[in-house]
């Protein structure tokens, strides 16, 4: 059975974009468009990693992590985040905050796959 992979972005075409690139390594992507809707599915389905933009209007992704990290049903639940640019960020703030990987776009689809599937594997 494929590990479900739940994509959270505001732009549908880098959802389409990470579907079919992780479909075609065997994941079963599902894609939502705003840090609320994510929240509501968590509530129905748990995936087996999430890929989270942190640029959004709304609820942000910090605001989303922090909401899945709180949550004892979710906060198990891996969690790679992906922007623009951030420069301010460092590899031991995001571990505290509880991200597994970070990947800054534009990025190549093979280290999105690298990442996913070194999460994955764990």
């Amino acid at each position: 059975m494929a590990k479900e992979i739940l994509v959270v972005d505001d732009e549908p075409n880098m959802i389409d974009i990470a579907q079919a690139v992780l479909e075609e390594k065997g994941f079963k992507v599902t894609g939502v468009h705003s840090g609320r809707e994510c929240l509501e599915r968590l509530k129905k389905k748990k995936p087996g990693l999430i890929l989270l933009d942190i640029r959004m209007p709304g609820m942000d992704g910090w605001d989303v992590l922090r909401e899945i990290k709180r949550d004892e049903r979710t906060k198990a639940i891996p969690v790679m985040m992906y922007t623009v640019m951030e420069k301010s960020l460092d590899e031991e703030t995001l571990r505290e905050r509880g991200v597994e990987e970070f990947i800054t776009k534009p990025f190549r689809l093979e280290d999105l796959v690298h990442k996913v599937q070194k999460i994955l594997k764990k």
